[in-house]
C-alpha cells in the first residue's frame, strides 16, 4: 500500500515511541490505516527484541585520573539531535499540508468556447411575381399580418352560443362568462328551453336579437354590468343584424306535463 508521506512518516514515529494514546487517535482518525499502523508497530517491537542483552560489566577498577571523553561523540549528539528534530518538524508540516489539501474543494476549470461567427444572409429584394403575393404584402405591410381590433367594451367581445336545447337562464349566465360581464336578471323571465346558434358575434348584438326573440330588454348599468328586464322595451333600437354566419333562435316546445 503506497501511503502519503506525511503519513508513513507519522506511522514509524509513532510505532517507535510507543505511545498508546497516540496511536488510539491516529487510528480512530485514520481507521483505513489501523491493520499497518499495528503491522509496523509488531515489527518494531520485534527489532528492538532481536538485540543482543547487553554484556555483564566487568568489575569495577576505580582509578585515579577520570578519563577523558572522546572527541568525536562532542559533536555527534548535537547532530543527531538536530537531524531528528529536522525530520519530525519537516513530517509535522507535511502532513498538515497534506491534511488541509483534502478540505480544499475542486474548482472546476471553466473553459470558455470560441464565440459562434455567423455568416449574413442576403435578403432578397426582388418583387415577387405572383400578384396576389404583391397584394398581401401591400394590405399587411411587408408581409406582417394585421393584427384584429381589441373589443372597445366588454359589450363588445365576440360570444359563441350554440345549442339545440339549453334553457334562457342558463344561456344568459354563459353568455355573460364569455364576455366578461355581469348580467342582473329581474324576477318575472320566462322560463323556456330555447335553440341558438350564435357563432362569434358581439355580445350585445346577441343580447337584443335573443330579446326580440324571447321577450326581454337589456338595460345596460356600467360598462360591464346590464339589467335583464322581461318584456321588449318599444323605446329600445331596433338590434342591428348579425353578419358572418346565421344566428338562429327560436323557442323550443316544452316536454310534455311542463307549461312554457
Amino acid at each position: 500500500m503506497k501511503l502519503p508521506p506525511a503519513i508513513d512518516a507519522a506511522m514509524w514515529e509513532l510505532a517507535e515511541t510507543g505511545d498508546q494514546a497516540a496511536l488510539d487517535a491516529f487510528v480512530s482518525r485514520y481507521p483505513e490505516y489501523q491493520a499497518e499502523m499495528a503491522q509496523r508497530v509488531r515489527m518494531v517491537h520485534g527489532l528492538k527484541n532481536l538485540k543482543p542483552s547487553a554484556k555483564a560489566q566487568g568489575r569495577f577498577v576505580p582509578v585515579s585520573d577520570p578519563l577523558p571523553m572522546p572527541t568525536q561523540n562532542r559533536w555527534a549528539l548535537p547532530v543527531a539531535a538536530t537531524l531528528v528534530l529536522g525530520s519530525l518538524v519537516f513530517a509535522t508540516v507535511s502532513f498538515t499540508r497534506w491534511l488541509d489539501s483534502q478540505h480544499k474543494p475542486e474548482i472546476p476549470i471553466v473553459q470558455e468556447n470560441p464565440p459562434l461567427k455567423v455568416k449574413p444572409q442576403p435578403i432578397d429584394q426582388r418583387e415577387p411575381d405572383d400578384p396576389r403575393v404583391k397584394k398581401e404584402l401591400t394590405a399587411g405591410g411587408n408581409g406582417q399580418a394585421q393584427q384584429p381590433e381589441a373589443p372597445k367594451t366588454p359589450w363588445d367581445v365576440p360570444v359563441t352560443l350554440v345549442s339545440d336545447r339549453a334553457n334562457l337562464a342558463a344561456t344568459l349566465r354563459e353568455l355573460a362568462l364569455q364576455a366578461g360581464v355581469t348580467l342582473d336578471i329581474a324576477p318575472g323571465m320566462p322560463e323556456v328551453d330555447i335553440q341558438v346558434d350564435y357563432r362569434n358575434q358581439p355580445a350585445m348584438l346577441v343580447l337584443k336579437d335573443m330579446g326580440k326573440n324571447f321577450g326581454f330588454s337589456v338595460l345596460i348599468q356600467t360598462q360591464n354590468t346590464a339589467l335583464v328586464v322581461p318584456a321588449v322595451d318599444p323605446r329600445a333600437p331596433a338590434p342591428e343584424s348579425i353578419s358572418g354566419k346565421s344566428a338562429v333562435a327560436q323557442n323550443v316546445p316544452a316536454e310534455d306535463g311542463k307549461t312554457p
